[in-house]
């Protein structure tokens, strides 16, 4: 009995420690787009770690420039994109990255991105370090 307790004692601890505390990419995806034009990348971020973190940064190979955005409506309800220094990630929470809400912008496209395609998209965290993501194009 002794040693089926301190089985799954082991087994409740070693849980506690699993895989699945760490920053998880869901559902990416980036719209097509014409070289030296721009596009957007989505997908929704799940901080599984006990701490909150923040998202720093975003590079994309196939762009001159990746920004992260938050698209708000102004006074006159007009869309606005507001560049984003970072984005808050508390720890257990989930934040996504939609049309007409969060996204990266890659800026000036080196070429043209068609739908099925997949680019290396990098997010960069500040406890977390960088995620790298194979993403498709999409509609």
């Amino acid at each position: 009995m002794k040693k089926l307790l301190l089985a799954l004692l082991s087994l409740m601890i070693l849980s506690g420690c699993s895989a699945d505390e760490t920053m998880k990419i869901n559902a990416p995806w980036v719209r097509p787009g014409k070289i030296d034009g721009n596009s957007a990348a989505y997908f929704v971020i799940e901080n599984n770690t006990k701490m909150d973190d923040r998202l720093v940064g975003a590079e994309a190979s196939i762009a001159e420039t990746s920004e992260m955005h938050m698209t708000k409506m102004d006074a006159d309800n007009k869309m606005m994109m507001m560049p984003q220094e970072f984005i808050a990630l508390p720890s257990g929470g989930k934040v996504n990255f939609e049309p007409g809400g969060y996204h990266v912008m890659l800026l000036n496209l080196q070429k043209d991105l068609q739908v099925g395609e997949m680019i290396k998209l990098t997010l960069s965290f500040e406890k977390a370090g960088k995620i790298e993501l194979d993403v498709p194009v999409k509609e």
